[in-house]
């Protein structure tokens, strides 16, 4: 009995003396237990250039009504005259009958042939009134001094007169011709029809519109950009035309409107493109990026590390929330974005963004990111005394 008091007494003693020993630290050797885990972006700050994002419609740089120049019965129509159809530069539409048209430049003919004799004529009658007028000159010197007695034995009024009608019926001649021309209705240019309203048989009137069609050849878009980006784009534009894209492929710039956009008082510009470069119709919607000026100091995010009031959530060197006040420069309508700190942030070489979010983010809150947590987790394992069995 009493070697088992002995025991339980040593038994006692044993126990306290473990329960003395410090149990080690979960908090582990860099006491970030309580810190917040965060995912961290690193962007780097660049000196470049960024894409400024316009939109627009796409139109064709020349719609040209179809209107009649004379007046007719429509006796021809090409077979593919419909709306969509294109048509080649010159090729013919359709045609007004012509027999008038011809019988008028015959007419036309004829009268001019005898304006031409008329005028030869009078011109062989130029030679006798010559000699006339010397005749005349040494009968009564007196004559000489007298210019009105001159033009009428020169007979220069006639002879005006007989110019004045040649080059008449050579002006009538010309309409006629023309006229006769416009019997026939050609495209002015590659082109597509947008509308039209001709038949065979139907009877028109000079003037009268009978539908409309768009160059193939050449489309623009008259596009808007808000106008902080426009800025940019002027400073670009001082020095060289800037690089234009309409759906990433590569347009021309032609040039800034000096007006804004009444409706939505954006800043505008046009560009112009060859069709067959894109897939893109009349009135299709797209979007137009410019490249700016090469810009310093700027970062590429993620779109979605973006908070409110313009500001980006960061983590700082010694590992605490930070939020900073940016501009954006541009959305290019893709993931990221380009930003620069405003004045009121210290500029950073590169910033270590938060992309997720936290519900009560202040400024000095401790931070964490996941290698920091396994640091954590290894270094407690290493401290941790071994187990024996």
């Amino acid at each position: 009995m009493k070697y088992l008091h002995l025991y339980l007494l040593a038994s006692l003693a044993l126990l306290a003396s473990c329960s003395k020993k410090e149990a080690p630290s979960s908090k582990g050797p860099k006491g970030k237990d309580n810190a917040t885990l965060v995912d961290i972006y690193s962007a780097s700050k660049v000196s470049t250039s960024f894409p400024l994002l316009a939109t627009g419609y796409i139109e064709s740089a020349d719609n040209v009504q179809i209107k009649a120049q004379v007046s007719g019965k429509v006796v021809k129509v090409s077979p593919k005259l419909s709306i969509g159809a294109e048509f080649k530069a010159n090729e013919l539409l359709f045609a007004i009958e012509s027999v008038d048209y011809e019988a008028a430049v015959a007419q036309a003919q004829a009268n001019l042939a005898d304006k031409e004799q008329s005028l030869a004529e009078e011109e062989g009658r130029q030679v006798l009134a010559q000699k006339e007028w010397e005749f005349s000159k040494k009968q009564n010197p007196d004559i000489a001094n007298n210019p009105l007695s001159k033009k009428l034995i020169l007979r220069e009024a006639q002879l005006k007169q007989a110019k004045a009608n040649v080059a008449a019926a050579q002006a009538q001649l010309k309409q006629a011709q023309l006229n006769l021309k416009r019997t026939k209705i050609t495209s002015p240019f590659h082109s597509v029809i947008l509308d039209e309203s001709i038949s065979l048989g139907k009877i028109v009137q000079v003037g009268e519109t009978l539908g409309s069609l768009a160059n193939q050849s050449k489309y623009q878009v008259l596009a808007s950009i808000p106008q902080k980006q426009a800025v940019w784009l002027h400073a670009v534009n001082k020095t060289r035309k800037p690089e234009v894209y309409i759906e990433g492929i590569k347009a021309q710039w032609v040039r800034s409107i000096p007006q804004l956009d009444p409706i939505t008082k954006m800043a505008q510009f046009l560009v112009e493109f060859d069709p067959k470069t894109n897939n893109i119709a009349i009135g299709d919607f797209v979007k137009i990026e410019v490249m700016s000026p090469k810009v310093s100091d700027i970062y590429e995010i993620p779109k979605r590390a973006i908070r409110e009031n313009k500001t980006i959530w960061t983590m700082t060197a010694d590992s605490t929330f930070a939020s900073l006040p940016i501009e954006i420069l541009s959305d290019s309508g893709n993931d990221n974005v380009f930003i620069k700190l405003t004045k009121d942030a210290a500029l950073h070489n590169e910033l270590q963004i938060i992309n997720n979010f936290l519900s009560t983010p202040y400024d000095g809150m401790k931070l964490k990111t996941s290698s920091d947590t396994q640091d954590d987790e290894l270094t407690v394992s290493e401290s941790m005394p071994a187990h024996h069995p």
